[in-house]
C-alpha cells in the first residue's frame, strides 16, 4: 500500500518508533496490551475492539502487514489501537524502560525451524532477559505457537530468566489466519507458553554512540561507486541519487548488524566550499555501530573520486 492521500488517514495509527510505547494519545497505560507480530491485524484489532477501556499497541516488522493492520484498524473506527513498524527486539532494548510494561503476547511467531536458522528465532534468552527487564513486577508473556519442538526451545530459553514459565495445549480458539490453516490441514492442538515475572533481571543501558560526520573538500559522483561490505556488519549500497542543481547526492544503505536491519540514507551535500558526509536521521534511523561503518565507507569512497 503506497502513501497516498486516499489512505493517509490510516497513518495516524502508526507510532513513530522513537515513541514507542508513550505516544500521545495513547493515554491508557494501566491497560497497554502489547502484541509482537500481529500480521494482518485480525486479532489485535477483534482485542481492541472487544476491550475499548485498554490501549493496543501492535508491533509488525513487516510493511505488507502492519499495512494491513493499519487499515483494519481505521475500517474498525478503533480509537484505541496502534501500530509500530520495525523490529521487537530493537523497540524493547532500546525503546522502553524497565519495570514499565504489563502484558506481551505473541501468536504464532516464525519458529526457523532450520537448525541453521535458530539465530533468527525471536523468543532467545538474551530478548526473553529484555522482556524480564521491561515488565512489572507479575508482568507476562504470552506466546502460542503450532510446533512443539518451538515451544519446549522457548521453554529452554527461559531457564534463569526470572520468569515462572508454564505450558498447556489448546484447541484452536483464536481464529487467525494461520491457526485456521493448520486446523483446515488436520491439527488439532496448539501450544501455548505463559510467561510470568517474578525476579527482575537487572541489565546495563543500552550505550547510544555518537555519529561521526565529515566534511571533505572535492566530490565528484561519476566517480563514486561504493561496493557492498560483507564483515561482522553487512552493508549492501542500493540506489543512488544526485541533483547537480542542488549539488546534493542521496546513497541508499542496507545495514544488517546482528538481528537489526536498517535501510538508511547517507547525505553528501555541498555547503559553501565543502561537501559534507552525514546520515539523513528524518526516517527513524537507529544510531549504531553499523551506522557509522557505512557512514566512514561513503567518506572512504568520496575521498577516492578526488584522486
Amino acid at each position: 500500500m503506497k502513501l497516498t492521500a486516499q489512505n493517509e488517514s490510516i497513518y495516524k495509527f502508526l507510532i513513530p518508533m522513537s515513541q514507542f510505547p508513550n505516544a500521545e494519545g495513547m493515554k491508557n497505560q494501566m491497560g497497554l496490551n502489547i502484541e509482537i507480530g500481529i500480521g494482518n491485524g485480525e486479532y489485535f484489532t477483534r482485542n481492541a475492539l472487544k476491550h475499548p477501556e485498554q490501549t493496543f499497541l501492535g508491533i509488525e516488522c513487516r510493511w505488507t502487514y502492519a499495512a494491513r493492520a493499519l487499515r483494519r484498524i481505521h475500517q474498525a473506527g478503533l480509537r484505541n489501537a496502534y501500530v509500530v513498524w520495525h523490529d521487537a527486539r530493537v523497540l524493547f532494548e532500546r525503546y522502553t524502560k524497565p519495570n514499565s510494561l504489563r502484558e506481551i503476547t505473541a501468536l504464532f511467531p516464525c519458529p526457523w525451524p532450520k537448525r541453521r536458522h535458530i539465530k533468527y528465532r525471536l523468543f532467545s534468552r538474551d530478548f526473553l532477559l529484555i522482556l524480564n527487564n521491561r515488565l512489572r513486577s507479575k508482568g507476562h508473556v504470552r506466546i502460542v505457537t503450532d510446533q512443539e519442538a518451538f515451544k519446549n526451545w522457548i521453554m529452554d530459553q527461559a531457564m534463569d530468566t526470572g520468569f515462572v514459565v508454564t505450558s498447556q495445549q489448546i484447541p484452536a480458539r483464536l481464529d487467525t489466519k494461520y491457526e485456521r490453516k493448520w486446523a483446515e490441514e488436520g491439527q488439532k492442538q496448539f501450544f501455548e507458553v505463559y510467561l510470568v515475572k517474578h525476579q527482575h533481571h537487572k541489565l546495563s543501558p543500552t550505550d547510544t554512540p555518537n555519529m561521526n560526520t565529515y566534511t571533505v573538500n572535492h566530490f565528484d559522483p561519476q566517480k563514486f561507486h561504493p561496493e557492498d561490505v560483507h564483515q561482522d556488519v553487512t552493508l549492501r549500497f542500493k540506489e543512488f541519487l544526485f541533483d547537480p542543481k542542488r549539488e546534493r547526492a542521496m546513497q541508499s544503505v542496507v545495514i544488517v548488524e546482528g538481528p537489526l536491519t536498517q535501510s538508511v540514507w547517507i547525505k553528501i551535500d555541498r555547503v559553501g566550499p565543502i561537501w559534507r558526509i552525514l546520515p539523513d536521521m528524518s526516517s527513524g534511523v537507529i544510531p549504531c555501530r553499523g551506522l557509522q561503518l557505512a557512514i566512514d565507507h561513503v567518506h572512504q569512497e568520496v575521498t577516492k573520486t578526488s584522486s
